[in-house]
C-alpha cells in the first residue's frame, strides 16, 4: 500500500580546457530520485565553475564557485507508522474509507499511515552559494601579496500541510493545517596574507608571512503555522 519502485537519475555534463595562460572547468550535475515510499523523492541541481587566469608576471587570479539547489518531497512518518501498526487494523474499511481502530488498547491511536503517505504534504528545499576569489600579486622577487575572499550561503524552506480527518479511536487533526519554514545563513572570509619567501647565495634564505582576517556569520529565520 505505502511502497514503490525507487530509482535515481543522474546527468553530468562538464568542460575543461585552458592554455598556458588561463584554465577553468565547469559543470552541471542533475539528480532526481523516486521513493521507496509514495509520494516521496529528492532531487538535486548543481553548477561548478572554477578559472584560474595569469594577466602577466605581476597578477595572478582565479575563482572556485559551487551554486546549488537540493529539495525532498514527502513525509518519512508513513514507513514509520507502518512498522507500528498492528496487524488488526484494517488499511481500509468495506467501502474503501479509510480504516478506523476497533481496539485502542491493542492498535494504538496513532494516525493510519495511508493518510499520512497520500494527504500530508511537505516540501524540502535548499539553495546555496560556496565559493571564493582569489588575487595573486607578485610584487618583487619574493615578495608576494595574497587577498582571498570567501562565501558559504545558505537557504533552507520547508513547507508542510496537514490534512483534517475523524476517525473512531484515532487521533485525528480537527482541522487543516499548514505551515512554512525559512532560514538563511551567510558567512564570509577575507583573507590578506603579506608572504616573503627568498634564498641569498643557495644557503640563506629569509622568510616571513604577515596576515590579517575578516569573518562574519548572519543567522535568521522565521517561521509561522496556520
Amino acid at each position: 500500500l505505502l511502497e514503490q519502485h525507487g530509482e535515481m537519475q543522474n546527468y553530468d555534463l562538464s568542460v575543461i580546457g585552458g592554455n598556458e595562460k588561463s584554465t577553468y572547468y565547469s559543470s552541471i550535475t542533475y539528480i532526481k530520485e523516486k521513493g521507496r515510499t509514495i509520494n516521496t523523492g529528492a532531487d538535486k541541481v548543481s553548477l561548478r565553475l572554477n578559472s584560474s587566469h595569469k594577466i602577466n608576471d605581476f597578477i595572478e587570479f582565479g575563482n572556485n564557485l559551487n551554486i546549488y539547489s537540493s529539495g525532498a518531497q514527502g513525509l518519512p512518518d508513513a514507513y514509520m507508522l507502518a512498522q507500528l501498526q498492528s496487524p488488526l487494523t484494517r488499511p481500509y474499511e468495506t467501502d474503501g474509507s479509510y480504516g478506523y481502530v476497533r481496539e485502542p488498547a491493542i492498535e494504538g491511536r496513532q494516525p493510519p499511515p495511508q493518510i499520512v503517505a497520500d494527504d500530508y504534504k511537505a516540501d524540502y528545499r535548499t539553495y546555496g552559494v560556496l565559493g571564493n576569489i582569489y588575487l595573486k600579486l607578485n610584487i618583487l622577487k619574493g615578495l608576494t601579496f595574497n587577498p582571498r575572499l570567501s562565501l558559504d550561503y545558505s537557504n533552507f524552506i520547508n513547507k508542510q500541510f496537514r490534512p483534517s480527518f475523524q476517525l473512531q479511536n484515532i487521533e485525528g487533526n480537527a482541522q487543516n493545517t499548514v505551515s512554512r519554514y525559512n532560514s538563511s545563513d551567510k558567512h564570509w572570509t577575507a583573507d590578506y596574507l603579506l608572504n616573503y619567501d627568498r634564498t641569498f647565495a643557495s644557503v640563506h634564505n629569509v622568510s616571513s608571512l604577515v596576515g590579517y582576517s575578516q569573518e562574519e556569520d548572519v543567522f535568521e529565520d522565521l517561521s509561522g503555522p496556520r
